[in-house]
């Protein structure tokens, strides 16, 4: 029996448990851009899809698909396979690690069998086209049989027969020859980027985004069955194996989010990961609180740009996920041209640093905080946490040192610090101002346009329009927020949903639970750290999601987010033109001025994280609280009343406390 070597690379985003068997190679995909908590480059002790040759910038929406090109690129084993964390050839057993495939069990197949496939998965009423639009969109498959008629027409026929069966070999797993995994390689990312050329993933959610994975489960059949017709495979060397879940899954979800897309047309979402609805009150929380704040903002923006007569309209990443979701349930995005873009605080003021004429005028875009440390004021000036080390190591630097804002403009200390890396301060910011230019190009900002996002203070817009007078853009903004007080002298129009600088009456009753209002818009992403380029294409480079690693934290965001949803949905049959739309947010309002109990458990595990876990809440008694200590953790939680609610518990006016607090 002839010996082949085999490498079968197991596609994961966290750490997980892997096998044994010395075939399977761990490989972290979507390695590019994610930091840890501290700054650094996440290490999950794997393998990563951004060594070697690799697309891994692309995960978000190639998702498995990366680590699928780095196995391409970078292994020459005689087989090379790909299977997933949680999903493997094998046969089930009581543990599903000991029903996993070995080489063992694989070997003595090697020498019938070129190409290894799961079993297909049938879907009995639907066809593999018809399945796929009411899943998703068919303008996506549509778009793919263009290309395979512009450069591979052979294939036309057979992606006709393969989409109208109602099977197909899925989850983009297989394990196959060398020789064929590249032939089949070649032909599927020409396919793939092509397709990204040609459609992109704007103005779709992350989870819709990530279409490209799917279109590649349908085209693998294509590719197969082609194969087969021109006698390069013959049907008997393609051997089905039976394959395993690693965790239980939940058929119940399953077959209903299937009936739904069926028959009412109710596309697939990642908020389908969730527990039975009517049972989970974070589900009951969005259909309660955060869906009427969200139709009633919504119907606010959309009220706000038909007086403005403004066309195109840009939503902020992060806080503007559920804004432009929202925007289009209500079907809005039908009358204005809207995008999903990604800007953050940190990358537009970066990109303005070059265009500062010395220290003290290099600190106008630091974001105000009592105290700042050595470590935020070079992450300020672009550096990295592993770049902020170096220097530390070398400048004999005290990283954690604080210094007061207020004092900071006649620091001679921090003056010296920045006199010592002008130059390198200067570069970096040059290198990113003309990467953010060239995105803003991409997305065709210009002339008069909208943008849409939490608020509070308005330096985004102040940014974006600085950055348009140092470049000579052709920029009008006109900014769109929940609320808005600008400390920054922007120059363009702004307006406030609850509050804004003409009437700023509701402004603290809104502050004091900003935490909360951040956390329920927010898309499961990392904010924007920078920007990249790819081919000729510029990409956001990501930072590290807080919640990465917290899969229970991810779920409840995504329970509120769904019952928001759903209750716009239900709403939108009843428009009125004439409603009261700031009326929606009084629950919400009320919640986080006075909360009760049952909702500061709600939110109990709930924090944000700034180098050290800040809770929203309380996670102590009062009794074990050290006065300065109580203080300390009451001054980082971003809920303020909830805090103070879950350390008393008693009936008190603590939205009164909190405003004496913040005086």
């Amino acid at each position: 029996m002839s010996e082949y070597s085999v490498k079968i690379i197991v596609a994961t985003h966290k750490k997980y448990k892997m096998p044994s068997d010395a075939m399977y190679i761990p490989l972290y995909v979507g390695a590019e851009g994610k930091k840890d908590s501290d700054g650094n480059e996440l290490d999950l002790g794997y393998i990563k899809d951004n060594t070697g040759e690799n697309i891994s910038i692309l995960n978000p929406s190639f998702c498995e698909l990366t680590g699928l090109y780095w196995a391409w690129k970078n292994l020459d084993s005689d087989y090379i396979g790909l299977v997933h964390y949680r999903r493997y050839f094998g046969t089930k057993k009581r543990n599903p690690f000991d029903g996993i495939l070995t080489y063992r069990q694989l070997k003595p197949m090697l020498e019938c069998y070129q190409i290894f496939v799961p079993k297909k998965r049938k879907y009995y009423i639907e066809t593999l086209y018809s399945h796929y639009a009411h899943t998703h969109y068919a303008e996506q498959l549509d778009l793919t049989k263009e290309i395979l008629k512009e450069k591979y027409p052979e294939y036309v026929n057979t992606f006709d027969a393969v989409v109208n069966r109602t099977y197909g070999y899925m989850f983009n797993m297989c394990i196959m020859s060398r020789q064929l995994m590249n032939e089949y390689c070649t032909w599927l990312f020409d396919i793939l980027f092509t397709l990204k050329q040609k459609i992109g993933e704007d103005n779709l959610s992350s989870f819709q985004s990530r279409f490209y994975g799917r279109v590649s489960e349908i085209i693998f059949n294509v590719w197969l069955e082609q194969q087969v017709r021109d006698k390069k495979v013959e049907k008997d060397q393609i051997k089905e194996l039976s394959y395993l879940y690693t965790e239980k899954i939940n058929w119940k979800r399953k077959i209903v989010s299937f009936i739904e897309a069926k028959f009412i047309g109710k596309k697939y979402e990642v908020f389908k990961k969730t527990s039975v609805k009517n049972l989970s009150p974070y589900y009951q929380f969005g259909i309660d609180y955060f869906g009427p704040f969200l139709y009633g903002f919504t119907k606010w923006l959309y009220t706000s740009l038909k007086k403005a007569q403004i066309h195109r309209v840009y939503f902020f990443s992060r806080d503007g996920y559920m804004m432009d979701l929202a925007f289009q349930q209500l079907g809005y995005d039908v009358e204005f041209d809207t995008q999903y873009v990604h800007f953050s605080r940190k990358s537009l003021r970066q990109a303005l640093l070059c265009t500062t004429s010395g220290y003290q005028d290099s600190l106008q875009y630091l974001g105000w905080e009592k105290y700042v440390t050595l470590s935020k004021l070079l992450e300020y000036y672009g550096y990295d946490a592993t770049e902020r080390k170096h220097l530390a190591e070398l400048h004999k630097w005290e990283l954690s040192k604080d210094y007061a804002y207020d004092g900071l403009k006649n620091n001679k200390e921090v003056e010296q610090i920045y006199i010592c890396l002008k130059e390198q301060i200067y570069e970096k910011s040059q290198q990113q101002r003309q990467l953010l230019l060239a995105y803003i190009e991409q997305i065709g900002m210009k002339g008069s346009c909208a943008i849409v996002d939490i608020g509070w203070h308005g330096s985004m817009q102040y940014c974006l329009e600085q950055i348009a007078k140092y470049n000579g853009l052709d920029l009008k903004i006109y900014g769109y927020y929940i609320g808005i007080s600008p400390q920054f002298p922007i120059c363009g129009f702004c307006s406030g949903y609850l509050y804004n600088p003409q009437n700023l009456k509701q402004r603290k009753s809104v502050l004091c639970s900003l935490g909360i209002m951040e956390r329920m818009l927010q898309s499961t992403e990392g904010s924007t750290d920078s920007y990249r380029q790819v081919g000729d294409k510029i990409w956001p480079v990501y930072a590290h999601y807080e919640y990465e690693e917290e899969q229970k934290l991810v779920c409840c965001i995504k329970e509120w987010q769904q019952g928001a949803l759903d209750y716009i949905e239900q709403k939108k049959n009843y428009l009125k033109e004439d409603e009261d739309y700031v009326k929606f947010a009084q629950p919400l309002i009320a919640i986080g001025k006075n909360p009760t109990l049952k909702m500061v458990k709600l939110f109990s595990f709930f924090y944000n994280t700034d180098g050290e876990k800040e809770y929203y809440v309380s996670q102590k008694k009062l009794v074990q609280y050290k006065p300065r200590e109580l203080m300390h953790a009451l001054s980082n939680s971003v809920w303020k009343t909830g805090f103070l609610k879950s350390v008393f518990k008693i009936p008190f006016p603590y939205f009164y406390i909190y405003r004496i607090f913040r005086k």
